[in-house]
């Protein structure tokens, strides 16, 4: 097996081809876009007991309902996809050993397939803090972006906040961006407690008509039948204390990706949702985001909640980054042309490259929250 953070085409050979799905994007059915692909699995193992007792198989996925009984999401406005639950949902329910409670979708059913009902509402504060890199002459596009970061389980302070340590591949301005975004989150809204999350999200217009977390409605199509997209993690670090870690990769090949720890092929963007992104991204992103809702002033922490510059096993990290510049190549940055970023009061730094194979391009971000307007002092 290739070396954490390098393999960009592990499982390849372990996807099969379903060309009878269709897929629906806003309110328009496309004609059949590609074919729908499975991840069979191959060199998946044993799923660490998440489920209780039995799991969905064959080509049945796990799709989770939300704590009001509906299915949703829009990151902007929550969007019910209206008679999913009484015409769609599969007659077999699974749990997982933290009480999530799991529908056993057709695969060419779930909600992902489906039209939702969108609507609009503007993002308040969305801080970030880490690095950037833009594509260059020697860099045209981007088509993937990988990297190991620790698991914690910051608290924000009410259901409407959110943190999450993230990558991203983005492409277009403000009012026409195209997002891809996957890492780890805490949004009690999103998923109904407080655990750190697997999750991914994606828009095509700068959030204004477009945007879905996770698979509740048009955007990523789940593929794994074992690991859910908003899959609860049962083991993070303590603040002080690195003990765990995952390795998240997006590559592209025809369409986007989502792979884990470079042998579980999670899900897929297509490419037909997109346009710019299509050819590939202009810039990727690594580090820590905290949102904060209109009129609160109390901001969530990001990372462990705080930041320890120097102290590489004491704050949230990102090592073994790396981005993809062709089909089947991945590269560490150049140093050259990445940005730092640095909001309010978190914070970012000591990005640089070991060169080890353990560490190689790495930095460290977080920070308490509680942000006022003033820059912050890391």
């Amino acid at each position: 097996m290739d070396s954490p953070g390098r393999s960009l085409n592990v499982g390849r050979n372990n996807i099969a081809y379903f060309p009878t799905a269709g897929f629906v994007v806003g309110l328009k059915r496309n004609e059949l876009i590609g074919m729908l692909w499975r991840w069979r699995g191959g060199g998946g193992g044993d799923d660490g007991g998440y489920w209780s007792q039995e799991r969905c198989v064959g080509l049945w996925i796990p799709v989770r309902l939300n704590p009001r009984g509906v299915w949703i999401w829009n990151t902007i406005a929550f969007c019910v996809v209206e008679g999913y639950g009484s015409s769609r949902r599969a007659n077999v329910t699974v749990e997982t050993i933290h009480g999530d409670i799991f529908d056993c979708v057709d695969i060419y059913k779930q909600p992902a397939l489906l039209h939702p009902l969108l609507d609009k509402e503007r993002i308040r504060i969305i801080d970030f803090a880490g690095i950037s890199i833009k594509a260059s002459p020697a860099i045209n596009r981007f088509t993937g972006a990988s990297t190991i970061v620790t698991l914690y389980n910051p608290q924000v302070n009410g259901p409407g906040q959110y943190t999450s340590a993230t990558i991203f591949l983005e492409s277009g301005d403000a009012t026409n961006l195209e997002q891809i975004q996957t890492g780890w989150i805490v949004h009690p809204q999103l998923n109904g407690d407080g655990r750190t999350r697997l999750y991914t999200y994606w828009t095509a217009d700068g959030h204004q008509k477009t945007g879905c977390y996770n698979s509740i409605c048009p955007g990523f199509v789940q593929l794994s039948s074992e690991i859910p997209v908003d899959y609860a993690f049962p083991k993070v670090s303590l603040p002080q204390y690195d003990s765990q870690e995952l390795q998240i990769q997006i590559y592209k090949d025809q369409e986007y990706y989502l792979q884990l720890f470079s042998v579980f092929v999670i899900g897929l963007w297509p490419d037909d949702i997109f346009k710019a992104l299509r050819n590939g991204s202009e810039t990727v992103r690594y580090g820590g985001q905290a949102h904060t809702p209109a009129g609160e002033t109390v901001s969530p922490p990001m990372g462990n909640g705080q930041f320890w510059a120097g102290y590489k096993r004491l704050t949230c990290r990102m090592r073994q980054i790396m981005y993809g510049v062709d089909i089947d190549q991945e590269v560490q940055p150049d140093e050259s042309l990445v940005q730092t970023h640095r909001d309010r009061c978190y914070c970012e730094g000591n990005e640089n490259n070991a060169r080890d194979g353990y560490w190689d391009y790495n930095f460290l971000f977080g920070g308490p929250g509680n942000c006022t307007d003033a820059p912050p002092t890391c």
